[in-house]
C-alpha cells in the first residue's frame, strides 16, 4: 500500500475531471507518484552531495526534472518522457543530422560547446542557446544538461 494519503490523490484525479474514482485507481496513482518522487529525490540528493551540501535545494530538484525532460506545461499537464540516455557531443551531432532544422540546432549546440571550452564561461550565451533548444529541439536538453554538468564539474 502507498504511503501518500489517498484522499488528496482522489482530489487530484477529481480535479482532472473524473466524476468517479475507484480506490484501486487512487492507490495506483499514489504508488506511481511515490516511485517517481523517490527516483527524482535520489538524483536530487546525489546532486546536493556532489555540490558539497547536505541540504537538497529546489534547484537540485529542478535540474533533475529538466534532465529527465519532465515538462510542467501547466498545473495539470505533466509529461514524463523516456529514461535518460547518455550521449556524447559526437552522438548528439549525429542525431541532429536527421532533424528538420539541423543547421540551427547545430549552431546552438556548437555555441554551448565553444563557450564551455573557454576559461571564463559566459552563462548568458549558454542560457540563450539552451532556451532556444528547449523551445525548438527539447529532445537535446537531457544530453546538453549532462554535458554541462560533467564539464562544469571538471572545471
Amino acid at each position: 500500500m502507498a504511503e501518500l494519503p489517498i484522499v488528496p490523490i482522489g482530489r487530484i484525479i477529481k480535479n482532472a475531471g473524473a466524476p468517479r474514482i475507484s480506490e484501486e485507481a487512487k492507490e495506483t496513482l499514489a504508488k506511481v507518484l511515490e516511485e517517481m518522487g523517490e527516483k527524482l529525490i535520489l538524483e536530487s540528493v546525489s546532486l546536493a552531495k556532489h555540490a558539497g551540501r547536505k541540504t537538497v535545494k529546489d534547484a537540485d530538484i529542478n535540474l533533475v526534472i529538466n534532465t529527465y525532460n519532465i515538462h510542467n506545461t501547466n498545473s495539470r499537464d505533466v509529461n514524463i518522457n523516456q529514461e535518460l540516455e547518455i550521449f556524447s557531443l559526437k552522438e548528439l551531432y549525429q542525431k541532429i543530422d536527421n532533424k528538420e532544422n539541423s543547421n540551427q540546432i547545430k549552431e546552438r549546440v556548437k555555441s554551448i560547446e565553444n563557450e564551455l571550452r573557454k576559461p571564463e564561461i559566459n552563462q548568458s550565451i549558454i542560457k540563450t542557446s539552451v532556451d532556444w533548444l528547449k523551445r525548438n529541439a527539447s529532445w537535446t536538453i537531457p544530453t546538453i544538461t549532462q554535458i554541462l554538468l560533467s564539464t562544469l564539474a571538471l572545471k
